[in-house]
Parts: structure tokens; sequence; C-alpha cells
């Protein structure tokens, strides 16, 4: 019985031994997606704050044309 309970523990060793692989390369994947997110995401501020800009100049000649 006990030789039974050391193969099932032993089994269940590698199975934990085999997921904590797998996790550490599923992170790395999601680091890598996470950092090329990050970069579009700055991307899109950084274009979203030229529009802003741009729509104030517009705004502010709108304003100035009115007057």
């Amino acid at each position: 019985m006990v030789t039974l309970f050391n193969g099932v523990d032993a089994r269940i060793d590698a199975l934990n031994d085999r997921m904590d692989r797998m996790q550490a390369e599923t992170n790395v994947g999601f680091e890598a997606v996470n950092a090329r997110f990050d970069k579009v995401f700055e991307a899109i501020m950084s274009y979203d704050r030229r529009v802003s800009r741009i729509e104030g100049r517009l705004d502010a000649q709108s304003a100035g044309a009115a007057e």
C-alpha cells in the first residue's frame, strides 16, 4: 500500500513540476504581449494628444474668426 502511495506521490510531484514549467512559459508569452500592448497603447495615446492639440488650435481659430 505504501508503495502505491509513493508512486502516486511521485506522479503528482512530476505533474506539479510540469505545470510549473508550462506556467513559466506562459508567463514569458504574456510578458511579451504586454510589452507590445504597452507600445501600441503609447502610440495611440500620443496620436490622441496630437489630435487634441489640433482640435484646440482649430477651436481657437474658429473663435477668433467669429469675433
